[in-house]
């Protein structure tokens, strides 16, 4: 029952650092908007500059938060499920779970569904969107250099690279039915 405890433990730890994700995105990008009712705007120019960092910005918090969803997930599962095993007397299932899900570190959900779930459902589609049009805009409208939106859209495709695609929580997939029905 020590692994049980840790388990809620791990389970509200992932849900303050999702929502510390979510919140830290939406913040920035509030303070960008902000920015823009100054009445002393600084040059085009720079606006362009930091709208491409904003993006870069943004684009790490969706991996923090996709990272983040994942672990209450995934925690979320070895709670109900380990129970559920041990409850009905299934001790060699109730390992196995443990042996997957934690010790072996394999995901319960597809990416594809993370990266669904955290665009549509926890805003970050918006927050890309909202960036975006500010880039296109800062870049087209005023004059802005296109090397900086290039550059940070460079820099954000490694981070998707690296964060999602390459990270040990999305490389090895072991679809679990109870996740796909929490999702």
């Amino acid at each position: 029952m020590a692994f049980r405890s840790g388990v809620a433990t791990q389970i509200s730890g992932s849900v303050v650092y999702l929502n510390n994700t979510v919140n830290w995105a939406l913040t920035l990008i509030l303070a960008a908007l902000a920015s823009l009712t100054i009445s002393d705007i600084p040059s085009a120019q720079f606006q362009g500059v930091f709208f491409a960092a904003l993006l870069i910005a943004v684009f790490h918090f969706f991996i923090r938060a996709c990272k983040a969803y994942l672990n209450v997930i995934r925690f979320s599962l070895l709670d109900r499920e380990t129970l559920s095993q041990i409850e009905s007397g299934n001790w060699i299932d109730a390992v196995q779970i443990i042996r997957n899900y934690y010790y072996n570190w394999l995901s319960p959900l597809p990416l594809h569904q993370v990266v669904s779930k955290v665009l549509f459902e926890l805003g970050f589609f918006y927050f890309f969107a909202i960036v975006l049009g500010l880039v296109v805009y800062f870049t087209f409208s005023q004059g802005t250099s296109l090397y900086f939106p290039l550059i940070a859209i460079g820099f954000s495709m490694i981070e998707v690279y690296f964060g999602l695609f390459k990270s040990p929580y999305f490389r090895n997939v072991e679809v679990n039915e109870l996740a796909q029905r929490t999702k």
